[in-house]
This record gives structure tokens, C-alpha cells and sequence, in this order.
């Protein structure tokens, strides 16, 4: 058994937005053999430096197995 951690983050404008569909990404580790055994999602505000306005980022860790 081969495991894996894979983490997206994507940093939006506004919070709902924008949506962030994985079905891509599933779908491309599903057809190589892996399988999705675990997701933990945390969120954010990034602030740039010099700007007031904080930015919502969303980030995605995705725990992958491969028998």
C-alpha cells in the first residue's frame, strides 16, 4: 500500500464567490489507481501587506492510497 498527501488552496475575492469543484482532480487520481481515503479543509484570511482588505483562501488536503 503506497499513501499520499495532496493539498489545493485557492485564495478567493469574496467569500461565495467563486466555487471550488474537485471533481478534476478526483477523477484524474481515480483513473491512475488511487483512491481518496481522507479530506480535511481549513480556512483563512491572507493579508496582504500594505492592503487592509483580507483575502478568504480555502485549502484542501486530500489523504490518497494506492493498493
Amino acid at each position: 500500500m503506497e499513501q499520499r498527501i495532496l493539498t489545493f488552496s485557492k485564495r478567493f475575492i469574496s467569500i461565495d464567490s467563486y466555487h471550488l469543484n474537485l471533481d478534476e482532480v478526483t477523477k484524474k487520481l481515480n483513473g491512475a489507481g488511487w483512491s481518496v481515503k481522507q479530506i480535511v479543509s481549513t480556512s483563512f484570511t491572507h493579508q496582504l501587506s500594505g492592503d487592509s482588505k483580507g483575502y478568504p483562501v480555502l485549502v484542501i488536503t486530500l489523504l490518497i492510497e494506492k493498493p
